[in-house]
């Protein structure tokens, strides 16, 4: 029997529920959920791998392949007892016996022109050389500095733990740095696990939203100058990939940005922050996607006091966006701990919903809790005709944008506010207040295909 793998391993994964907890092996029939809570989250590959022939290729498929035995290669795939060579043609079959006695058949696709990594200095060395890089381990990264991407990272479904660059560093007011930083228009990351911080199972246990404040965001793209002084708009794409734990996720500014078939969990800000400022608005596009608990919103659009006439970004929103970000009135919050005036405005934005003016923005639950989802929030700082972003798909997910006037206190910090999400009546198919991620063989493959 072949059956599916992770990082070209059987994966049978464990997973939290709602209630107790069951083993399920990714891709198989067997139904469950996956708790948005501490479930352990993978890049399910569906049996395909990716080898670069941008360099010497000779693969030692018992080090790549840990305990398996019998491999044979068909297509552009040799295979000389342990060692792998590629021929020629763009995709090959590798076949073998895991170390559990199942028989594993791989794709191969070979990409032109890439190279192949094994560690972090090899990483390092091809997006430094702006060369496209096919991983073939697990990372955990070493050094501080971020990745300044202009190429693609295949991650062939391995992890990264990226805590050496993203965590804060143990000095008063320093930041942890940004994991993938676009610098240029061809930076791409795909099939990535990758932590801010890999956390252990007490941590996990024990999680609380803002434990990575001050940590650094994930990835970023935004605007750089050239070297003749020309401003221009980065590009990135992130495709099929799990983000895990940092302080944003993403923070965009001035770049075209394409996020597909992405899990992105646990951020202490903003999940995805679109800044307006004096440069050409931004362009995202979010499809097929999850986004699950941030502090703030799942997209937080904020801004500068002097955008121009060109500032307005625009999300676009496309086949399904699940936004698992549900708050009461205690966890209400529109700036993160690391934000000067989140003393202000937090706790204004507290007294507000407790007073009674705005009741008909909650979803009440059976228990009689109030709920308040933050998919989308724009706080806008200057004039709201060029800040106001423009939102094509919001209907689709039966989101509403209700306005949400600022007392004078915190308005001298923004001075609009729009909350967008889910009404008080969550439409058929929307997410409700405690919903696990319903799970089954589709919840990966509906990232990569699509929900029907």
């Amino acid at each position: 029997m072949k059956k599916p793998v992770r990082n070209i391993l059987v994966c049978v994964l464990a997973l939290s529920i709602l209630v107790g907890s069951v083993a399920m092996l990714a891709g198989c029939n067997n139904k469950s959920t996956i708790s948005v809570d501490g479930a352990d989250l993978i890049v399910y590959m569906d049996n395909n791998y990716y080898i670069g022939n941008g360099d010497d290729v000779s693969l030692s498929l018992a080090s790549v392949f840990t305990g398996g035995t019998n491999f044979s290669g068909s297509g552009a795939v040799s295979v000389n007892g342990n060692t792998l060579t590629l021929g020629s043609g763009s995709e090959g079959t590798l076949s073998y016996e895991n170390a559990d006695g199942d028989d594993i058949e791989l794709t191969v696709h070979i990409v032109d022109g890439a190279v192949n990594a094994f560690d972090e200095d090899d990483l390092r060395a091809a997006i430094e050389d702006e060369k496209d890089v096919v991983m073939h381990s697990n990372i955990v990264t070493t050094g501080s500095e971020s990745f300044y991407l202009n190429s693609t990272v295949y991650g062939n479904g391995y992890e990264m733990d990226a805590a050496s660059i993203s965590k804060k560093p143990d000095k008063k007011d320093a930041t942890g740095n940004t994991v993938f930083d676009a610098d240029g228009t061809k930076a791409q990351v795909r099939d990535l696990h990758l932590y801010g911080v890999k956390l252990t199972e007490e941590e996990k246990a024990d999680l609380k939203l803002d434990a990575f404040e001050g940590n650094g965001n994930l990835f970023a793209a935004v605007s750089k100058t050239d070297e003749n002084g020309q401003t221009y708009q980065t590009h990135m794409k992130l495709y099929h990939c799990v983000f895990e734990n940092g302080h944003k996720i993403g923070w965009i500014s001035s770049a075209v940005v394409e996020i597909e078939a992405c899990i992105f969990r646990y951020s202490s800000d903003a999940m995805i922050a679109i800044q307006t400022s004096d440069r050409k608005g931004s362009t995202v596009t979010i499809k097929n996607s999850v986004l699950i608990e941030s502090v703030v919103a799942g997209v937080l659009f904020c801004g500068w006091d002097t955008p121009n006439d060109d500032s307005q970004s625009t999300l676009n929103l496309e086949g399904f966006v699940d936004i698992y970000n549900w708050k009461g009135t205690d966890t209400t919050k529109l700036m993160p701990g690391t934000e000067a005036a989140s003393s202000i405005v937090n706790p204004v934005i507290k007294s507000e919903l407790e007073s009674g003016k705005y009741d008909e923005y909650f979803y009440v639950s059976n228990d009689n809790k109030q709920y308040l989802h933050l998919g989308i929030v724009l706080l806008a700082t200057g004039s709201l005709n060029k800040q106001e972003p423009t939102i094509n798909g919001m209907d689709t997910l039966g989101y509403v944008t209700r306005e949400f006037p600022l007392p004078s206190v915190a308005k001298a910090i923004a001075k609009t506010c729009k909350l967008i999400g889910y009404p008080e009546t969550v439409p058929a198919g929307g997410i409700l207040p405690a919903t696990p991620i319903e799970s089954n063989e589709n919840i990966y493959t509906e990232l990569l295909n699509g929900r029907k």
